[in-house]
């Protein structure tokens, strides 16, 4: 037998592969219902705004991580000014904060005598963000009702590439994979990155309410995919907000955990299945204030959960005795922001924002233009044109170096590694009782429970000519585990010519009792 051969021999009886994702659903379904059966509880619209409170306050700090941003001016400057005939566009780039710049189209109606209702929307993984054509269709419905509406680019998108190269005139990563890449680093600070996603949006409700032409009691916000994520986050936080659209991504994360499909970094929130959250505690803090959710029937974000938030939040609004207030409509169509829910959005936030119902028909006339029309910059790229822009990973940075008192950092690790543990016997198994041979090693196989219902395994090599005697053992702890013997076989010889055994851990989630691959589908676009 080779170490070739010995990475793929099985850690023994258990399913290995399903029992980490079996635990965490177990435990997740557990403080759902736990969630759930206290909502219940609810009866009045008092008990309902303690509890809005309460998912408001603890989904800011134990989840995002706090929002302590600095109060920085906006510094607008207009680019630009697209004639529509009917409206106007103008190209806009503003700061979040200082020196992250925004990337924006402002859609203005003519013709306006006093300030009207307006609209952010937000958009979703699209790289072209604010100019993919999906994205302007809905912003010109919007438009043409007589709203205002202010479409920005989110981090990794459109104009704000953080990985962009100038002068290959291209991207290395972007969108999805930026997102990740950048975000998954402030998980060590117990923070997510979808707090700067919300505080870019809530700079845009900013914006809004600067401009003469809008009420800034009357904004509404919409947007679909990691967009109707970017919505909720902010009907959850900023209470500014008049009435909210978020559209295909409201879910349940019940239903969801049953595709296996993966989430970017911004989606994920840090304790917050832990604490008995589900999506439609996001949307929760909006009542008794109008929501309508959008889906499609045939989305990768399953139906049937955007159905049971729907009844679950519907619940909540008739407390307050605003159940009109609250809807959920569907297109037979997969994952997208199609004409047939932008013409239902601009009803919507036409009867809710400005006080006038209308039926808004499909118009062939309402097409997108090239997005190097709508370019807020010169090259179409923060990244080159204005050299002190600053990133995402900027921005992460620079809260490192303001976090790095190393005991906290250590009493970080040690409560979030046992927190929650259900202690048990570690009944260690040996697979194979007789010592075996591969590539001049003895090697034995060792399983053990790590936590209830949870096994580790490992692989124990020593050299053959001390495979009876009691020796040093090094404790190898690689990413791929025991399915990466090969590519260790210079580092496993050589401690094992010095007189040592060498143990290769498979840690939960690693190696040879890794999960089944993520059901990845068409969810990434």
């Amino acid at each position: 037998m080779t170490l070739t051969d010995l990475q793929t021999l099985s850690p023994g009886m258990y399913n290995t592969k399903a029992q980490l994702s079996r635990h965490i659903v177990e435990r997740t379904m557990a403080a759902l219902k736990m969630g759930e059966d206290y909502k219940d509880t609810l009866k009045t619209d008092e008990e309902v705004r303690r509890y809005q409170e309460k998912i408001r306050e603890s989904f800011i700090t134990d989840c995002l991580g706090g929002m302590d941003f600095p109060d920085s001016p906006l510094e607008p400057e207009i680019t630009g000014v697209i004639d529509e005939g009917g409206f106007t566009i103008e190209k806009i780039i503003f700061q979040s904060r200082p020196k992250v710049y925004v990337t924006c189209n402002l859609y203005l109606p003519k013709g306006i005598t006093k300030p009207t209702g307006a609209v952010l929307f937000l958009c979703g993984h699209h790289i072209t963000a604010k100019h993919e054509s999906e994205y302007q269709i809905v912003c010109r419905y919007l438009v043409k009702a007589g709203l205002v509406v202010l479409s920005q680019d989110p981090f990794g998108q459109g104009e704000r590439l953080s990985y962009y190269e100038p002068t290959l005139k291209t991207e290395l990563m972007s969108s999805c994979l930026e997102h990740d890449y950048v975000g998954m680093k402030s998980w060590p600070f117990m923070q997510s990155s979808a707090r700067y996603f919300l505080h870019d949006a809530m700079r845009g409700i900013d914006y809004l309410q600067s401009r003469p032409e809008v009420d800034g009691t009357r904004i509404g916000v919409t947007g679909n995919s990691g967009g109707g994520l970017q919505t909720t986050l902010l009907t959850l936080v900023d209470l500014r907000i008049a009435a909210a659209e978020p559209v295909t991504w409201m879910c349940s994360h019940a239903a969801l955990m049953m595709t296996g499909g993966p989430a970017d970094a911004e989606h994920i929130w840090l304790n917050f299945r832990g604490m008995g959250f589900e999506f439609e505690d996001m949307v929760i803090p909006m009542a008794p204030k109008p929501v309508l959710l959008l889906g499609t029937d045939y989305d990768f974000f399953p139906i049937e959960g955007l159905k049971h938030t729907a009844e679950r939040c519907k619940k909540v609004w008739d407390v307050f005795g605003a159940g009109d207030n609250f809807e959920m409509f569907t297109d037979q169509y997969t994952h997208s922001y199609t004409r047939t829910l932008a013409r239902k959005a601009t009803e919507f936030f036409s009867k809710h924002l400005n006080g006038i119902e209308i039926t808004t028909h499909d118009d062939n006339g309402i097409n997108a233009i090239l997005p190097s029309d709508l370019w807020c910059t010169k090259s179409g790229q923060i990244r080159g044109e204005i050299p002190d822009a600053r990133f995402m990973l900027d921005e992460i940075q620079d809260e490192k170096r303001g976090n790095r008192d190393l005991k906290k950092a250590k009493e970080w690790l040690s409560e979030v590694v046992y927190k929650d543990r259900i202690s048990c016997e570690i009944n260690r198994r040996r697979l194979i009782m007789d010592m075996q041979m591969a590539d001049g090693f003895v090697f034995e196989q060792y399983m053990w429970a790590s936590q209830k219902d949870v096994f580790n395994y490992g692989v124990l090599l020593r050299p053959l000519e001390k495979q009876h005697e009691k020796i040093p053992v090094i404790l190898a702890v690689w990413d791929n585990g025991t399915t990466d013997l090969a590519a260790h076989e210079s580092f496993i010889r050589t401690k094992c010519a010095a007189g040592n055994a060498v143990f290769v851990l498979d840690a939960s989630g690693m190696g040879n009792i890794e999960p089944n691959p993520t059901n990845m589908g068409n969810m990434r676009d």
